[in-house]
C-alpha cells in the first residue's frame, strides 16, 4: 500500500470502517465502531472546528505576515506533477496550517458526512480528528504524531471496542534508512521510501499531494472557482503500476476487471491558483450505466490559517491506562528486515577405509 491509499481513504477505512460491528454498515468496508470524542478524558479532545471568526470571515488567513512572492505559483503554469509538488513544497514551508475538513462519503447504499479538523506542524507534527454519525451510530478517529511517536484512536461506542495504537515513526525511518543502503537504484531507494512515509500515515497533505504526482496520470490543468476562490482543477487516473498492484497480470488484459468497489478509478483535486492549497479532493468510481463517474468521497478544507499559533500539547496524546495501546512499531521494523538466508549444514566427509578400520 503506498502514501496515496493511506491518506486517500483515510474516512473509508478508517471512519466507515469504525461501523463494522453495526449491522447498518455490513456492507460497508474495514473493522470497528464508534462514538464521539469527549472532552476530559486522557488523551482525548473533541474535533475543534474553526469558527468564521477565527479567521475573520475569510476563506483563507496568514496569521503571520509574510511577503507576498513575485513569481507567480506553479498553479498558474506548468505541468500537473509541477503543479503538485509545487504545492507539496509550499505547503511544507508553513510553521504550520490549520483547517476544518468536511468527508462525503458515498458507498453504494450508504452515505454520511465526516466532520474533523486537520492540523500541521513541522518535522511531522500531524493531529487529525474526525467525527462522523448515522442514525444512532457515531464514531470518531484521532491520530497524533509529535514527530517522534504516532498515535490513532478510533473512540468507540463500547469500551471494549476501543482501539488504540503506537508506532514510533523514527525508529522506523531510521530503520528505513539502513534498508535502503542495501538497495541498489534511486527508484527502488524512493519506493521503499514513500511506502513506509505511507504505511505510517505520516506526512500529512504534502505528502498527498507529492503521492498524487507519482501515482496519478493527469490530463492538463484546467481553472474554475469554489465560493468565488479562483481555483485550478486537475483530473487524473492511476497510473499502470499502481493498477498492476491491484489487478496483476490481468492490468494488462485488452479489458482488465474493475478496480475493487472502495477503490476509486480516478481523482479531481482543486487547488486555490493564489495559495496552491488543496481545496477540494474528489475521488471519483466509474459505475456500469452511469455516463459520468460518481463521487466516493469529497473532501472540503475550508477555514484555512497559514502559520498560526500552534503549542506543543497539540501534538501530544497521553493514552489512558484502559484500554491498553497495542505497539505495532516492531511489526514495521520486521518487514524492514530482510530474511535470512537459510544456511546449508556442512556435508559429512566420507570416511576413509584406513579410518573406518
Amino acid at each position: 500500500m503506498n502514501i496515496t491509499q493511506t491518506l486517500t481513504f483515510a474516512v473509508i477505512a478508517l471512519l466507515s470502517g469504525t461501523f463494522a460491528f453495526s449491522d447498518d454498515f455490513k456492507s460497508l468496508l474495514t473493522p470497528s465502531d464508534g462514538n464521539r470524542l469527549r472532552e476530559g478524558g486522557a488523551g482525548r479532545r473533541s474535533a475543534e472546528l474553526l469558527p468564521d471568526s477565527a479567521t475573520g470571515r475569510r476563506e483563507f488567513a496568514q496569521a503571520d505576515k509574510v511577503e507576498k512572492s513575485t513569481e507567480k505559483p506553479a498553479a498558474a503554469t506548468g505541468s500537473p506533477a509541477a503543479i503538485l509538488l509545487s504545492a507539496s513544497d509550499k505547503l511544507k514551508s508553513y510553521a504550520s496550517v490549520r483547517a476544518n475538513m468536511t468527508e462525503k462519503v458515498s458507498m453504494q447504499t450508504n452515505s454520511f458526512t465526516a466532520k474533523g479538523s486537520y492540523l500541521q506542524g513541522q518535522n511531522l507534527q500531524l493531529r487529525m480528528e474526525f467525527t462522523v454519525e448515522l442514525r444512532a451510530q457515531k464514531a470518531s478517529l484521532l491520530e497524533v504524531c509529535d514527530g517522534q511517536v504516532l498515535w490513532t484512536r478510533h473512540d468507540l461506542g463500547e469500551k471494549d471496542q476501543t482501539q488504540i495504537t503506537r508506532r514510533d515513526v523514527r525508529q522506523i525511518l531510521k530503520a528505513s534508512e539502513q534498508a535502503e543502503a542495501a538497495l541498489k537504484t534511486p527508484e527502488e531507494k524512493a519506493n521503499l521510501g514513500a511506502s513506509i512515509v505511507a504505511d505510517l500515515g505520516i506526512g500529512g497533505l504534502p505528502a498527498l499531494l507529492a503521492a498524487f504526482a507519482k501515482d496519478y496520470e493527469f490530463s492538463k490543468a484546467t481553472d474554475g472557482k469554489i465560493d468565488d476562490r479562483d481555483v485550478i482543477t486537475l483530473e487524473g487516473t492511476w497510473n499502470a503500476k499502481y493498477r498492476a498492484m491491484w489487478l496483476g497480470a490481468k492490468a494488462k488484459d485488452k479489458t482488465p476487471p474493475p478496480l475493487p468497489v472502495y477503490i476509486p478509478d480516478s481523482v479531481r483535486l482543486s487547488l486555490d491558483k493564489e495559495t496552491e492549497f488543496p481545496r477540494r479532493i474528489e475521488y471519483l468510481k466509474n459505475i456500469p450505466g452511469q455516463p459520468v463517474p460518481v463521487a466516493l468521497m469529497t473532501v472540503d478544507f475550508t477555514k484555512v490559517v497559514f502559520n498560526g499559533k500552534v503549542s506543543k500539547d497539540d501534538f501530544v496524546f497521553i493514552p489512558p491506562e484502559r484500554p491498553q495501546h497495542v505497539d505495532v512499531t516492531q511489526m514495521y521494523l520486521q518487514r524492514l528486515t530482510p530474511p535470512k538466508a537459510a544456511t546449508k549444514a556442512p556435508p559429512v566427509p566420507k570416511e576413509s577405509p584406513k579410518a573406518a578400520k
